[in-house]
């Protein structure tokens, strides 16, 4: 079985069969309805679950938010036997587990959990008839969109870094094994295909991230700026002589990177900036009517109501 083979998914480690290219065809076919790529971690956890009879398949993904911080979140998951307590499949010591594999990226194809967890964690995934794990790590520079139901915690799209956590009672052959790989990098190409994964352009240029909630937004990340139109500066032949009269290094790099489509939370992502220093400038351009702020939908707001610094 080769359980103490690390790994780290390639293409040229993958393999074909029938059943890959059914499942695949199956998943062309789905994702034509599906509006997050939470949806498409959802059906193949189902999937891995049902071809490899796992009894936990859990996607976990790093997420960064608008002022830099990192999270891991539990994108989707899956639990075949009702019993299966999420607080142990899901837990501190599976959290702690899965960063640090997403630290080394690298993954392994199939080890007993008493090789991977302390003896008393192993206890209990073996009362649950949790007898091995394995795990696939899978990387890109393609933007990952945050979590569906966390829309409003002012996280952003950010390059993907993803582990699938497998646990299972029996010992799948290599080869099944190695077609999960192949059928979860398949998965990624098809995503960003359907835009349910998004491009990183080299000129910093990342796409809004649906869904938004619904309106009132409660959050400054939400608002679009858009640049205040001067009749005068229009006739101009330099675009960006709009610029000359903005104070301050980082106010003039946050107003040349607002496009009107990018919202709050890109934009301190585009430009590297804090969360301060965007509220600051923010603030300067739209005292120095440079800018206005508006809600998606092109509905203004009172910049006051978000840019009260005390």
């Amino acid at each position: 079985m080769g359980s103490n083979e690390d790994f780290f998914i390639h293409p040229s480690q993958s393999s074909g069969n029938s059943q890959q290219l059914t499942i695949i065809t199956q998943l062309m076919q789905s994702v034509t309805t599906m509006g997050h790529i939470d949806e498409l971690f959802l059906w193949l956890a189902r999937m891995i679950a049902y071809h490899l009879e796992a009894s936990v398949v859990e996607f976990w993904a790093k997420q960064a938010n608008n002022v830099g911080d990192f999270s891991l979140d539990l994108r989707a998951s899956i639990y075949q036997n009702g019993v299966i307590p999420e607080q142990l499949a899901a837990g501190d010591a599976v959290r702690v587990f899965v960063e640090g594999i997403q630290k080394e990226r690298r993954g392994f194809w199939l080890k007993p959990v008493h090789d991977v967890f302390s003896t008393y964690q192993a206890n209990l995934f073996t009362r649950y008839g949790l007898s091995y794990c394995s795990c696939y790590v899978l990387k890109s520079n393609a933007l990952l969109a945050p979590p569906q139901n966390d829309a409003a915690t002012g996280k952003v799209a950010t390059p993907l870094m993803l582990a699938v956590l497998l646990f299972l009672a029996n010992t799948p052959s290599k080869r099944q094994l190695l077609g999960i790989g192949h059928i979860l990098e398949r998965s990624l190409v098809i995503a960003k295909s359907n835009n349910l994964l998004f491009p990183f352009e080299g000129s910093g240029a990342i796409p809004a991230v649906p869904p938004m909630p619904p309106s009132p937004y409660s959050s400054l990340s939400y608002l679009i700026p858009r640049h205040v139109q001067d009749p005068a500066l229009m006739k101009s032949s330099n675009p960006l002589a709009g610029v000359v009269d903005i104070q301050g290094k980082e106010v003039r790099r946050l107003y040349v990177a607002i496009d009107g489509r990018r919202n709050v939370a890109e934009l301190a992502l585009v430009t590297q900036l804090g969360m301060n220093e965007i509220r600051l400038a923010l603030q300067i351009l739209c005292e120095g009517r440079h800018i206005q702020l508006y809600e998606p939908g092109r509905k203004l707001v009172d910049s006051a109501l978000y840019l009260n610094t005390h």
